[in-house]
């Protein structure tokens, strides 16, 4: 398997490859850069050496130098606005009856929070997990013993993509 050599000038000359105008290098400047695997006979020619580039390493301004490692991606933005259906569906349908129910219920009694609550997510095609709204609706649902802190988390969490669009 052939790797990628440098050439390298081993000291100050005058060198003329085919088809350039005569330069000058110095010790330590690459030549030329090759394929080689090592094993057939090659004679990088007088005042040269065949230096292995290395994982890592490139031509740079004329020699041989260690690469830069590469910029990480910063992380995506996490997803904070999912679709409304995609947010009831969090919870597992006996929760969602159980807190349909409740609300309809509680509005019967003159508390219209939850319903209202319930009513606003069914109307929106998103919910932005940041709105007050929701994370007061969220609240609520706690205080009413219809969700524990464990699974008000989980509501909140960030989304995912298949949460999106």
């Amino acid at each position: 398997m052939s790797k990628q050599y440098a050439i390298v000038a081993i000291e100050r000359a005058a060198i003329e490859l085919p088809g350039m105008e005569p330069r000058q290098v110095e010790a330590g400047d690459v030549v030329n850069v090759v394929l080689w695997d090592g094993d057939a006979e090659f004679d990088p020619g007088p005042g040269m050496d065949l230096l292995l580039i290395q994982e890592g390493w490139g031509v740079v301004d004329g020699r041989l130098a260690e690469l830069p490692a590469p910029e990480e991606e910063p992380a995506p933005a996490p997803i904070r606005v999912i679709r409304s259906l995609a947010f009831r569906d969090r919870m597992p349908v006996e929760k969602q009856a159980l807190l349909s129910v409740t609300a309809m219920q509680a509005a019967a009694a003159g508390d219209g929070a939850l319903l209202t609550f319930l009513f606003n997510q069914a109307a929106s095609t998103t919910t932005n997990l940041d709105d007050p709204r929701v994370q007061d609706g969220v609240m609520a649902l706690i205080a009413a013993d219809l969700l524990t802190e464990d699974e008000a988390a989980a509501l909140l969490a960030d989304g995912t993509p298949e949460e999106v669009g």
